[in-house]
């Protein structure tokens, strides 16, 4: 489910661009928690052509990157476990989703 504090980043979104030229991708473990509760189904379906949720998944995502045979950054569950927060995962992803995009 999406909090206030979540959904700003997807306010600012759809407030601030351009969205005849851009689209939200939100990256979650399970996209079903989003869409099963009301007030966010309301709001994904309202503007999904805008919007769109995609399953998260570290592992697929770091294949085919100097990150997949790495000792620790290939391990999805010992990377998790060391990170302070889930911010910084996210972060860790982040630059995971970066390192993909520049490589292809």
């Amino acid at each position: 489910m999406l909090n206030t504090f979540a959904s700003f980043p997807l306010q600012a979104f759809l407030m601030t661009q351009d969205l005849t030229q851009a689209r939200f991708t939100l990256w979650i473990a399970d996209p079903a928690t989003i869409l099963a509760n009301n007030a966010s189904a309301w709001l994904f379906n309202t503007f999904s052509q805008y919007l769109q949720v995609q399953q998260f998944n570290y592992t697929e995502l770091i294949q085919d990157t100097v990150w997949e045979h790495d000792p620790f950054f290939g391990n999805a569950s010992l990377v998790k476990q060391h990170m302070s927060s889930e911010a910084c995962f996210s972060d860790l992803v982040s630059t995971a989703c970066h390192v993909l995009v520049t490589k292809q």
